[in-house]
């Protein structure tokens, strides 16, 4: 996954503990039993610089796993000096964790421990730990006794296939209740376990999930209120094809890639000085609301990660329910370009989405079935001019002059699996934010569209239902623009599934997701290009 800090001081602190560790004033101590697949691969070191709230200066270390510590000698701290002068920090250090008073101001050097201690794992796999290995031994004696001459082996029997299927089992028990020993301090100030955030993945998570540099640095950053300025991991040892000692890599997609959203509240995706393209989860506004129950969005969690950030980073939004990209700027002059690509119409976009049922046999004017618009009149089906007691509750509104009807249209293209169309909607004022169909007061919705796919069985309120994925491309950006494409009568009139909104009895979550986005770059000019899965494909 990309690294959601930037990486320059860190890293250099982490050359430099590589420094030490060949130089002998930094060690790796082991500190419980090395597994005999482990042998004497190498490590994954990490180091997060970091702020409090009085503005003292932290370095945090970290190796991956649970196995080693680093061991600091009081007398041997020679080239920490020259560490801090080249990441930009100062000389002026504590060091804690280390064994020794040594004491002055500015900066805090921290070896963070595990988040669970390796005692802790070996007591909650004690448990099974002997039946497993019994099960191993009697396992192996099976699959040696059917081995055929020339060293093959005959199918297995039903004894050994029981034997299997029971320890897989206490295994599996096994891992819960290490799991169940996880839990991660995150941005938010909340404490969220494993088992907790790996909730939705509907499987045990992969062996060893937490004990990463990432999440062990953030996990201690976050208990103590810190900022982080900086976080970098470099892999130290012998080298692997798949790891080179000395390099820099990014948090693993393995694992971290699972828990560091949550420890940070989003996903991010890129991250660069002058904007940050995230995945907004389903469920999160973009931008905060009017009252303080909804202050949590995708803006306030930028800022919380990095508070110095402009005030309003936003440049676009996606409604609440919906999820996928979403690109904020760090700075002025980012927010200016990028707001300007918008207003212009220089940004693509993209969208997934699965509609409830077959679209061949949707009923909607812009269906491929459809019947389309060619004689339909557009005053005919705009809703009746306001009663009193609706406009009683539409405080100090007062609609425009009244215009010409726009006349809506659709086409299906030859293939009969994509088309365009160009509907007129505008908010509910009595049921916001709901938008009806309006041909004269609405606003121009045009959204192209193509089937992306076969269609798919899913679990919709407890029943199988056929639906049909399609990729949306909106040429413009009105609200609700592909909620209403799909579930309109002018549309598809077949909803998105889980939009309550706009089909009645729906349960969520909305399957619309924002999957491609398209921009060059505010401040380098460079052409940006990003691709989310949705989330029900993953």
């Amino acid at each position: 996954m990309f690294a959601p800090f930037p990486e320059e001081q860190a890293l250099k602190v982490c050359h430099n503990m590589i420094q030490e560790l060949n130089g002998g004033s930094l060690e790796l101590r082991q500190i419980s039993a090395v597994s005999a697949e482990r042998g004497d691969h190498g490590v994954m070191i990490g180091a997060a610089v970091c702020q409090d709230d009085s503005g003292r200066l932290f370095v945090l270390k970290a190796v991956s796993g649970i196995s080693k510590e680093f061991v600091r000698c009081s007398e041997q701290r020679t080239k920490i000096e020259s560490e801090l002068a080249e990441a930009g920090l100062g000389f002026d250090w504590i060091t804690e964790g280390c064994g020794n008073d040594f004491l002055k101001k500015e900066l805090i050097e921290v070896f963070v421990p595990p988040v669970v201690l390796p005692q802790q794992v070996n007591q909650a796999l004690s448990k099974n730990d002997g039946i497993i290995h019994e099960l191993t031994d009697r396992i192996k004696s099976l699959k040696e006794s059917r081995r055929r001459s020339d060293g093959s082996f005959f199918d297995q029997g039903d004894e050994e296939k029981r034997l299997c299927e029971k320890r897989l089992g206490l295994c599996n028990e096994s891992l819960q209740a290490v799991y169940g020993l996880y839990s991660f301090n995150c941005a938010d100030g909340k404490v969220r376990s494993l088992m907790e955030i790996c909730e939705s993945y509907g499987r045990l998570p992969p062996t060893g999930t937490g004990d990463c540099c990432a999440p062990k640095l953030l996990h201690y950053a976050f208990g103590n209120h810190f900022v982080v300025l900086s976080m970098a991991e470099v892999f130290f040892g012998q080298s692997a094809k798949s790891k080179i000692s000395g390099k820099s890599y990014g948090p693993c997609d393995e694992r971290c890639a699972l828990i560091l959203p949550a420890m940070l509240g989003i996903k991010i995706i890129y991250r660069d000085k002058d904007i940050v393209v995230v995945e907004k989860p389903g469920g999160l506004l973009s931008v905060p609301g009017r009252t303080e129950d909804k202050q949590d969005c995708v803006v306030s969690r930028i800022k919380r990660l990095f508070p110095n950030c402009i005030e309003q980073p936003s440049v676009h939004r996606l409604d609440m329910e919906t999820s996928g990209l979403l690109v904020l700027a760090f700075t002025k002059e980012a927010h200016d370009g990028l707001c300007a690509q918008f207003e212009n119409k220089f940004v693509q976009k993209k969208y997934k989405a699965l509609l409830d049922g077959d679209l061949n046999d949707a009923t909607g004017r812009s269906a491929p079935n459809g019947i389309g618009f060619a004689d339909f009149d557009p005053a005919s089906e705009n809703p009746t001019p306001l009663s009193d007691k609706e406009a009683a509750c539409v405080k100090n509104y007062r609609f425009p002059e009244p215009k010409e009807c726009q006349k809506p249209w659709c086409k299906i293209f030859d293939d009969g699996k994509s088309g365009e169309m160009e509907l007129y909607f505008r908010v509910d004022l009595t049921n916001r934010p709901k938008q009806i169909w309006d041909t004269c007061y609405g606003k121009k919705a045009v959204t192209k569209w193509k089937i992306s796919g076969t269609n798919v069985c899913k679990m919709i309120c407890g029943k199988k239902k056929m639906c049909t994925p399609v990729e949306f491309i909106p040429i413009t950006g009105r609200t609700h623009q592909l909620r209403l494409a799909s579930a309109s009568k002018f549309g598809f009139g077949l909803p998105i599934v889980g939009d309550s909104l706009y089909c009645e009895g729906a349960q969520g979550p909305l399957m619309l997701h924002s999957s491609y986005l398209c921009f060059v770059h505010p401040v380098t000019g460079v052409r940006m290009e990003f691709e989310s899965d949705p989330w029900w494909e993953k």
